[in-house]
């Protein structure tokens, strides 16, 4: 459920393929998520929502997206019929681009040395992507997920190849933060969107095409009794109004937990400390 450095890699090789032998290039993929699938009552939080997913997957320019919908009566297919009749068959693909641990079929009885004898009686070149490793372990959705959950942002967006964000619509809050001169952008993502921890994070928004720095809370705002988690972010030096419209803001560094203040004052000298904090990180970091 995310676009993340291995992930690139192969899509990269099919960029090389198609340019060296003139195919079209197609990445193919399945919907829903498999675990959501194949065990109802899992709970997975993605990474990127599948309105997220969809507008990176525009950005690479590939020539084909497949989605192919999964079911409990295809994950029953076996790993020749998956091979033969589909790949094979029905996209007459003729170079097959997938990483080291890739399983599939029945039971993920289908691996990479399987395709590799298959791919000899079919005339299909398979091309293996070693895994990538970050500090000793292999770069996955995982991994990032559970660097997400720990606040390690800056790990996650070097597993990512790029800062972890979310993206949505801005949307009419309460406008406390107006009162003492502290905005908000706030955002209602889906509920299957994976967040960080609650508390404030160094962040940056994209709008319009144009980088602004920026300062995020996610939480309830128990200052205010807040009741429904969202994100909230104070975009520094800017003074628009975005209400309706949409941005994307990018996760840097964690800043702080989220904490309730006695009052609106005490919480207006901590998102002073707060903007402060984020400026000194921003001149150490290019964004």
């Amino acid at each position: 459920d995310s676009l993340h450095r291995e992930n690139m890699a192969l899509i990269n090789k099919v960029f090389e393929i198609k340019k060296e032998k003139g195919y079209k290039s197609v990445l193919f993929t399945f919907s829903p998520h498999p675990i959501l699938v194949l065990n109802k009552s899992a709970e997975l939080d993605l990474i990127y929502t599948e309105e997220e997913k969809n507008i990176k997957i525009n950005e690479l320019n590939l020539d084909y997206y497949i989605e192919y919908p999964f079911s409990l009566d295809f994950s029953k297919t076996s790993p020749e019929d998956f091979i033969l009749n589909l790949i094979i068959n029905k996209l007459n693909c003729k170079t097959l681009i997938i990483g080291e641990d890739f399983k599939f079929g029945k039971d993920k009885l289908g691996n990479a040395n399987y395709l590799k004898e298959i791919g000899k009686k079919h005339n299909l070149d398979v091309i293996i992507i070693p895994s990538l490793l970050y500090n000793g372990k292999k770069i996955g959705s995982t991994e990032i997920r559970n660097c997400i959950l720990n606040r390690d942002i800056e790990t996650a967006n070097v597993l990512l190849g790029e800062n972890y964000s979310i993206y949505g619509m801005v949307v009419h809050g309460k406008k406390i933060g107006s009162t003492i001169n502290y905005p908000t952008a706030n955002i209602l993502p889906p509920k299957t969107k994976l967040l960080p921890p609650n508390g404030v994070y160094v962040t940056s928004v994209e709008f319009e095409n144009k980088i602004y720095k920026s300062i995020t809370n996610i939480g309830y705002n128990p200052t205010v009794s807040g009741k429904i988690k969202t994100v909230e972010t104070h975009i520094l030096n800017f003074n628009m109004d975005i209400y309706d419209k949409y941005i994307k803001v990018f996760f840097h560094s964690w800043l702080r937990n989220d904490i309730k203040f006695n009052s609106l004052s005490e919480l207006k000298t901590q998102l002073s400390r707060d903007e402060q904090n984020a400026k000194k990180y921003f001149e150490k970091m290019t964004i």
